[in-house]
C-alpha cells in the first residue's frame, strides 16, 4: 500500500447538501491564507512558540515529548522533493490556480486533488517557492467541517490525523489548550485564548498541524510541512 494511501487526507465529514455553504467559506478562507500578515500566521507563530517551550512546561501545555521516527519522510508524504522549482512541480502534473509574490517567495495555490499526491476534493495546497531555492514549505488545508458547534467533528478529525501522523513520524509534541468553560471554536478564533495543535520534527522536515476555526461552528485542519532548511533560508 503506498504511503499516501495509509496516511490519506479525506473529507468524509462533509455532507454533500452543504457544499454551497462550504465553497463560499472556503474561497474566502483561501484568500485570507495568502495574506502573509493575517491572523493564521499569528496563530501559527503562537503555536510554534508554545511548542518550542512545551517540553519545559508539560503541565501548562499538555505537551508530550516527541520520539524519534524513521517510518515516513515529509517529502514522500507531500509527493515532492525539497528545493524543486515551480516548473518542476508543474511537471509532476500540478496545475496552480494562482500564484502571488510575497517578498522573495512565490506562493501558489492548487486544489488538493490536483497536487502531486491526491489530498481529495475540497482541500487546498498552498506552496512556498523561495527565490533561487525552490520549494521549502507547503500548507495543506483539509477536513472543512461545518455545523459543528460542539466541535465533535473537529475533535475527531484532529485526533484521527494526529494518530496517523504519529504512526509515521513518532509521538507528537502537542499544545491543546482551551480554558474550561470557553466555547471551543470561539476560543480558537482568538489567538490570545486557545490553540489546538501538534508538531513533529524529523530529519526530513517539520510538520505542524492545527485545528483552525473560522466561525463558531466551522473549522478545518491546517498542516504546514516545512523543510529542514526553511528557517535558514528565510530567517524566520
Amino acid at each position: 500500500m503506498p504511503v499516501m494511501q495509509a496516511f490519506s487526507i479525506q473529507n468524509s465529514l462533509l455532507h454533500p447538501a452543504k457544499v454551497s455553504k462550504l465553497v463560499s467559506n472556503h474561497d474566502d478562507f483561501k484568500t485570507i491564507i495568502l495574506d502573509t500578515t493575517n491572523k493564521r500566521n499569528l496563530i501559527m507563530l503562537k503555536l510554534a512558540a508554545l511548542l518550542a517551550g512545551a517540553i519545559a512546561l508539560p503541565l501548562a501545555s499538555n505537551a508530550v515529548a516527541a520520539g524519534p521516527s524513521t517510518k515516513m519522510s515529509v517529502e514522500n508524504l507531500l509527493g515532492i522533493s525539497w528545493g524543486q522549482s515551480l516548473a518542476e512541480t508543474k511537471q509532476l502534473g500540478v496545475t496552480f490556480s494562482r500564484c502571488e509574490q510575497s517578498g522573495k517567495a512565490t506562493i501558489c495555490e492548487a486544489d488538493g486533488d490536483n497536487w502531486a499526491k491526491d489530498y481529495g476534493p475540497k482541500s487546498t495546497v498552498i506552496s512556498f517557492f523561495i527565490e533561487g531555492e525552490g520549494l521549502h514549505k507547503a500548507a495543506v488545508l483539509t477536513h472543512f467541517i461545518i455545523d459543528d458547534y460542539y466541535a465533535t467533528g473537529g475533535h475527531k478529525a484532529y485526533g484521527d490525523m494526529k494518530t496517523m501522523f504519529s504512526l509515521g513520524f513518532g509521538e507528537a509534541v502537542s499544545v491543546e489548550t482551551v480554558p474550561k468553560g470557553k466555547h471551543f471554536y470561539t476560543c480558537l478564533l482568538d489567538e490570545d485564548c486557545g490553540v489546538w495543535g501538534s508538531l513533529w520534527e524529523v530529519p526530513t522536515g517539520t510538520v505542524i498541524m492545527q485545528l483552525e476555526a473560522y466561525d463558531k461552528e466551522s473549522a478545518n485542519l491546517a498542516t504546514d510541512y516545512i523543510s529542514p532548511d526553511y528557517r535558514r533560508l528565510t530567517g524566520s
